[in-house]
């Protein structure tokens, strides 16, 4: 139902307030192992399917995935799979001795073309942007990649631990070590910075920033969010004892690539909320989320799953069950404490457009 005027009060369902249930509606048909999968807002899934390439998926009609089109000449085996506007990055062997990181153009997924490439190349990626974040060794920087190719960006600071996987947020990048996440802030005025580590759990984990708040997961738990803002200070808001090797977050929603898949209401970081579980028949190690769709890689298999049951209505910022004028007063008060729930349009930081975003999602309804 759509909220029309403050004074209207509004009915909803929202996984907020129960459990909800995750369902394989579909199975992406790969032939050999897969070496990574992305997603785009189009509705394509992407995959590196060892037994013949990259694989592109029509998944607007999640049900039935459909193979439309491909790119079979990148050398086996592969790593891993980032997707930056029309140009899909393909970090592989080079059939030699080393690593290769490939540019593709994937405008028509009908008809994926080669467009560049780096030789001699290791070892994570992470996109924000046209921006292509890359470590080497222990050695970090990005490459400007909005023209289709490899334009140098900036060098960063030296990590004092090779980088496990690493995500990307502005000109922000977090890299995942054995010292924990470390972030390095690349739009310092004096020069990129490296920030002490952010420690949790196990370093073979992942991380994802969205606003002002970074979601990470570590590989024998915990699964936390911190705030971010001031990074010579990160605060940890809340963490459950749950492990997993990867996550995505989307919607107020954060899906984890564990034991088992599972569904984390992140609406409010400070009271994370374990609403929905799956099971797969072999553990999942890669996940990519949209409007209420799971894609989840394991290390044969991609499964397509039904979450949209799950996801919260974030608008209703108190959590009553209803959209009425409380809701834009404990947003007033969020905003007015500085609390990251009041970043409504997550762009980091607190303005006038978190009221404008708040306002819009809260006419749009549930």
């Amino acid at each position: 139902m759509r909220a029309t005027a403050v004074g209207l009060s509004v009915s909803i369902a929202s996984a907020a307030l129960g459990q909800c249930a995750p369902e394989i509606v579909a199975e992406v048909q790969t032939i050999g192992d897969v070496g990574g999968i992305a997603l785009d807002e189009r509705g394509y899934l992407f995959v590196l399917d060892e037994g013949r390439g990259l694989v592109a998926f029509d998944i607007r009609d999640p049900s039935d995935p459909v193979a439309v089109g491909g790119f079979g000449w990148l050398y086996q085996p592969y790593y891993q799979l980032e997707l930056a506007g029309r140009y899909l990055f393909a970090f592989h062997d080079d059939g030699f001795q080393w690593a290769q990181l490939s540019m593709l153009d994937v405008e028509n997924p009908r008809s994926i073309s080669y467009v560049d490439h780096l030789t001699h190349f290791c070892c994570e990626i992470g996109v924000a942007g046209d921006r292509l974040f890359v470590t080497y060794g222990r050695s970090t920087g990005y490459y400007e990649i909005g023209s289709g190719a490899f334009d140098i960006g900036e060098s960063g600071p030296r990590l004092r631990e090779s980088a496990y996987r690493i995500s990307a947020q502005d000109l922000m990048m977090y890299a995942t070590t054995l010292e924990g996440v470390v972030p390095i802030d690349f739009a310092d005025p004096a020069g990129p910075r490296r920030y002490d580590p952010i420690v949790l759990g196990d370093w073979r984990g992942a991380s994802h920033p969205e606003g002002s708040v970074l979601h990470v997961a570590t590989a024998d738990g915990p699964f936390a969010t911190v705030d971010v803002r001031v990074l010579a200070g990160p605060q940890i808001l809340d963490q459950m004892d749950l492990a997993a090797v990867d996550l995505d977050v989307a919607d107020g929603v954060a899906v984890l690539a564990g034991s088992e898949v599972s569904v984390v209401d992140v609406s409010n970081p400070r009271a994370l909320r374990l609403v929905g579980s799956l099971g797969l028949p072999t553990e999942p190690v890669e996940v990519a989320i949209r409007k209420g769709v799971a894609f989840v890689a394991t290390q044969r298999d991609v499964y397509v799953i039904d979450y949209a049951g799950c996801l919260p209505c974030l608008p209703d910022i108190d959590r009553s069950g209803v959209l009425d004028l409380f809701d834009f007063l404990e947003f007033q008060r969020l905003f007015s404490a500085g609390d990251v729930r009041g970043d409504f349009d997550g762009d980091g930081s607190l303005t006038v457009y978190d009221f404008v975003a708040f306002q819009n999602a809260f006419q749009a309804g549930c």
